[in-house]
C-alpha cells in the first residue's frame, strides 16, 4: 500500500483538471488529499481517527506529538482505502437496502442518550445532521458489502487446509477445565464490608446445620438479581469467565465444599457442585472455529491485497498534502 508520507501524483498531469484543483486546494486548507474527484478533509480524518482510537479503548487526548501524528497518517490511509473501495462499489453496483441504513442508524443512535446528544456529538465531528449521517452509514455500509464480496470469494477452506491448521493448533484448540459453581453473593461498600461477611458467615452455619438449603439462601440473602432467583446457579464456567480473584478462589475449591470468598466486588458464598478436567477436542468439534479462524485471515490477507490492487488501479489520482495533516482543524471544517 502506499503510504501518505509523500505526494503520489503531479497535479500537473491532469491538464485542465490540474490547474481548478490547485485552485480549489489554494482556498481550502482544511484539504488534506484528493481522490479522484473527491476532497478528503482534516474534519473527515479526525473523526476517523476518533472512532478507531474509541473501538480500541484509546484516548487522542493522551497521545503525544508523534502519536497523533501516526494515528491521523492512519485515519488518513483508511480515508483514502474507503474513498476507492466506494468508487470500486459503485462500478460494481452496489447497493444495501434501506432497512440495513435505518438499523445500522439505530444502533448508532443508542450511543447517545437523547436526540439532541446526537446532534451535538454530529455537529462536533463536522457532520451537519441527520440526513449526512444517514449519507454516510449508508456509503460505509456500501464499502462494507464490497470488501465483504471481494474478500470472500478467496476466503474458501479446504478439509486439507483446516486438518493442517486443527494439527498445528492442539493446544490452544483444547476445551479448558470447567467447573459449575452457585453462590450467594453481598455486594460490599466500604464499610458494609464486615457486614456483608457476617451476614455470609450465618448463612453458612444455617447451610452446614441444614437449617437451610443453597437455593433458599440464595433466594433471601444474594445481591446478585442474575442469579437469586434459580438457586445462585452461575452454571458451567472456564477461567476466562469469571473474575480473576473470584475464578482463583472457585477453582480451588473441592466440589461440595461451600466457602466464603474475598472479591474487590463484594463477598461470595460460592459452592463447586461438579467439575471437568481440560480435554483436547476431535477435529470435528473443532471444525467450526478451525473454519472461522481460516476465513478471518484469509479475509484479511485478501483485505490488504485489495487495498494495494485499489491504490495501484487509481492511476496517480491520490495526491496527499501530508504537511497539512498536523495542522490543527479548521473551526467549522
Amino acid at each position: 500500500m502506499l503510504g501518505v508520507a509523500a505526494i503520489v501524483v503531479l497535479i500537473e498531469a491532469w491538464t485542465g483538471e490540474g490547474r481548478i484543483l490547485r485552485r480549489v486546494v489554494s482556498l481550502r486548507p482544511d484539504i488534506v488529499a484528493w481522490v479522484g474527484r473527491t476532497a478528503i478533509t482534516r474534519a473527515q480524518v479526525e473523526r476517523i481517527m476518533h472512532e478507531q482510537c474509541w473501538l480500541e479503548g484509546r484516548d487522542p487526548r493522551s497521545f503525544d506529538a508523534g502519536q497523533l501524528a501516526a494515528a491521523r497518517r492512519t485515519a488518513l490511509d483508511r480515508c483514502i482505502d474507503d474513498e476507492l473501495l466506494l468508487v470500486d462499489a459503485d462500478r460494481a453496483g452496489v447497493e444495501v437496502a434501506e432497512a440495513v441504513v435505518d438499523e445500522r442508524l439505530r444502533r448508532f443512535a443508542l450511543r447517545f442518550e437523547t436526540p439532541s446528544a446526537m446532534g451535538g456529538a454530529l455537529r462536533e465531528q463536522g457532520i451537519r445532521d441527520e440526513s449526512e449521517l444517514r449519507r454516510l452509514l449508508a456509503a460505509q455500509l456500501r464499502i462494507e458489502a464490497r470488501a465483504a464480496e471481494l474478500a470472500d470469494a478467496q476466503a474458501v477452506v479446504g478439509d486439507d487446509e483446516a486438518i493442517a491448521f486443527y494439527n498445528g493448533h492442539l493446544d490452544a484448540l483444547t476445551t479448558p477445565e470447567r467447573v459449575r459453581v452457585r453462590h450467594v453473593f453481598a455486594a460490599t461498600r466500604e464499610a458494609l464490608s464486615d457486614s456483608a461477611r457476617k451476614k455470609l458467615e450465618a448463612a453458612k452455619r444455617d447451610l452446614d446445620a441444614g437449617l437451610a438449603d443453597f437455593a433458599s439462601l440464595a433466594a433471601k440473602h444474594s445481591d446478585d438479581p442474575a442469579t437469586k432467583d434459580r438457586g445462585g446457579e452461575l452454571g458451567w464456567m472456564t477461567r476466562h469467565r469469571l473474575p480473576a480473584d473470584f475464578a482463583d478462589a472457585v477453582f480451588a475449591l473441592p466440589i461440595g465444599a461451600p466457602a466464603l470468598v474475598r472479591t474487590r466486588i463484594g463477598w461470595h458464598l460460592a459452592e463447586v457442585t461438579a467439575r471437568l478436567p481440560r480435554e483436547q477436542r476431535s477435529f470435528e468439534q473443532a471444525r467450526d472455529e478451525v473454519v472461522a479462524a481460516l476465513v478471518a485471515d484469509k479475509r484479511h490477507h485478501a483485505a490488504a491485497i485489495l487495498r494495494d490492487r485499489l491504490r495501484h488501479d487509481a492511476d496517480g489520482r491520490v495526491l496527499v498534502f501530508p504537511q497539512r495533516l498536523d495542522l490543527p482543524p479548521v473551526p467549522g471544517s
